[in-house]
């Protein structure tokens, strides 16, 4: 196994503060203070996301300028204004920084002296951003809490704080199982919170150095079903052999959230587990994890349907659905069309949970308000078969 080097990626949107003066950048009023506050809050971000301390060891500084046509300043601008922001600032410099308010105790590394390894790259696009990834090329330095007894939440524990402390566990018994270890891991759509990567297979020619084996993504504070969604579109475009979404925290309100996800992540696809913070308790204490991944049925209880008038984007099917003298219907996709008067979502036709989530799909929530289930759906063919709640579960008896 190679050995993990801690590395973290800060995503700002704008251009980069520019280094091209003597006066310093970090200067009240200085011309490039907006710039310099954007870094420097997106930092903080970040690192309080994955519980990073400013690291002591050599370092690499990798920086991705986006925009429209030549950005308004060079790799060197750029860099040295980069490396002044992000290094520590409340140590040993003759600087009044009270202007920045909490800003000022942010920083990546203690000097920028530790920077070693540089590279610089452009890429297009309608509007600037710029990425900066710092990785220790030290492997001494520590990354994570060493793997130990189970810290149990504080009383006063906030959401940001206790994500940090699951992170920091999850990445600890990483690197103790002999995975390398990846914070902010960019996928296709955006980047997952840690990924497990095997290093090993770099060995087979024309492999990557470094294969994902497990990715997680942790939700710590309020979330919606579009984080929820987004988080398992991550772990889906990382193509890794697992996925945890971990939801943090109890309550009514964090049970139905989990339901909610249950479903979303039972679907074709890479799998995708919904973990708790108890589950990573086991994780680290070396224990085993229950699989509850939900299984689709038609005796799944649901909510009887409303005795009232379905509204939504499948009320024709809901209609045609209620009009049904028998308990059996067994219809094509393109007959299904004609009830609605619409396309199908693609959905539909890739994934056969977009029939039976409720949760998750209005056009399983027509059906099964409407009394019926989608017992047998079948992409290749095209076709479904439609089973009155009550005859569907009299038939499993």
């Amino acid at each position: 196994m190679s050995e993990q080097r801690a590395k973290i990626t800060v995503d700002v949107a704008g251009w980069p503060p520019i280094k091209n003066e003597a006066t310093s950048l970090l200067a009240a009023g200085h011309r490039q203070s907006a710039r310099v506050h954007a870094l420097l809050d997106a930092t903080g971000t970040a690192a309080q996301r994955v519980g990073w301390v400013p690291v002591t060891a050599d370092i690499a500084l990798d920086l991705v300028v986006r925009g429209p046509g030549r950005p308004p300043g060079d790799a060197t601008n750029f860099l040295g204004g980069i490396g002044d922001v992000l290094q520590d600032k409340t140590a040993g410099r003759n600087l009044d920084l009270t202007h920045l308010g909490d800003l000022s105790t942010v920083a990546l590394y203690r000097d920028d002296r530790q920077i070693r390894q540089i590279s610089y790259r452009e890429e297009p696009a309608a509007e600037p951003s710029y990425s900066v990834r710092i990785t220790v090329l030290d492997a001494a330095e520590p990354v994570a809490t060493t793997v130990g007894p189970w810290q149990k939440a504080e009383a006063e524990e906030s959401a940001n704080a206790r994500g940090r402390r699951v992170i920091a566990a999850l990445a600890a018994k990483g690197v103790q199982l002999g995975f390398t270890v990846a914070h902010e891991y960019p996928v296709q759509g955006g980047r997952l919170d840690l990924v497990w990567l095997m290093p090993t297979l770099s060995a087979l020619p024309g492999a990557p150095g470094e294969v994902p084996i497990v990715g997680f993504e942790i939700e710590s504070s309020w979330r919606t079903r579009k984080h929820l969604k987004g988080d398992y579109l991550n772990l889906h475009d990382l193509g890794a052999a697992l996925g945890a979404l971990v939801l943090l925290g109890d309550g009514a309100d964090v049970e139905a959230t989990r339901r909610f996800a249950e479903t979303l992540v039972d679907r074709p696809g890479p799998r995708v587990l919904v973990w708790s913070e108890q589950d990573v308790e086991t994780l680290v204490r070396g224990g085993q994890i229950a699989d509850r991944t939900p299984t689709l049925s038609v005796t799944e209880p649901r909510p009887e349907p409303p005795a009232g008038r379905h509204v939504g984007k499948f009320q024709a099917l809901w209609d045609w659905l209620r009009d049904q003298a028998s308990d059996r219907v067994a219809v094509t996709f393109s007959e299904i069309e004609e009830v609605i008067g619409m396309p199908l979502p693609p959905s539909c036709r890739k994934h056969p949970a977009h029939w039976s989530s409720y949760d998750g799909s209005t056009i399983a929530r027509a059906i099964q308000d409407a009394g019926w289930v989608a017992t047998r759906v079948n992409l290749r063919d095209q076709t479904a078969v439609f089973e009155r709640r009550t005859a569907a579960r009299a038939a499993r008896r």
